[in-house]
């Protein structure tokens, strides 16, 4: 791809110029932030996580805590997609340590992988503080967050996120209603609000699982959400 292309250059570049390294570093933690949300589209975890990896490395250099807690962000969500539950929570614990740093909308995703993580791990207690963080945290217009670009989070993620916790402490009835809320989100805002991979492929399997009467919801509606 592109990205594999002119990552490498730019690389080069950054061990060889010290005016530019900075500015340099923050585009390569923001490429291969995106190379990772390619591996993982391709079914590749491994190279997603060596893509976050790298991602975090650079972020270092870049000295930039916003861009430093979204790379954490997505190896933890790598994790989570391969159910290393232990290493989501220990990936997201870690980010914890910068988050005071961040932007509101990068905090208010830390708290929410962190509740998510805690409650797949049977932490009710600490699942529900997190989300409470989660909510008090959320800004009011988070695309005009400067980290809206690369930190892969709106309010429907909050929906997804609360939906997956009430599964994992086994409510699906309660997941079932959460998860409806996002497709009469999509509805009523057509065009604004665009379900990612991660909550498109939850829903289906939900769905699927549940093997909820079509009757409540239209086959054309269901198609329809898994493809935005």
């Amino acid at each position: 791809s592109v990205l594999y292309t002119w990552l490498p250059a730019l690389e080069g570049f950054i061990r060889q110029s010290s005016s530019y390294r900075q500015r340099s570093a923050s585009l390569a933690v923001q490429g291969y932030i995106i190379a990772g949300l390619v591996a993982v589209l391709r079914k590749d975890y491994e190279g997603a996580e060596w893509c976050c990896k790298q991602a975090i490395e650079y972020s270092k250099l870049a000295e930039d805590p916003n861009l430093k807690v979204a790379a954490l962000k997505h190896l933890a969500t790598k994790y989570n997609s391969a159910k290393y539950l232990l290493k989501t929570l220990h990936t997201y614990q870690e980010a914890l340590t910068s988050v005071e740093q961040a932007s509101p909308l990068l905090r208010s995703r830390i708290y929410l992988g962190l509740a998510l993580a805690y409650a797949q791990c049977g932490k009710k207690s600490e699942a529900f503080h997190y989300w409470d963080l989660t909510q008090q945290e959320f800004p009011a217009q988070p695309e005009n967050d400067p980290s809206f670009l690369y930190a892969d989070c709106g309010r429907s993620s909050l929906n997804h996120y609360s939906g997956l916790m009430h599964l994992a402490f086994g409510q699906a009835n309660k997941a079932w209603e959460i998860f409806e809320e996002v497709v009469q989100m999509q509805h009523s805002q057509r065009g604004t609000i665009r379900a990612d991979h991660d909550q498109r492929r939850d829903f289906a399997l939900f769905h699927q699982r549940e093997r909820f009467s079509r009757k409540r919801f239209g086959r054309f509606e269901v198609i329809d959400f898994l493809i935005m």
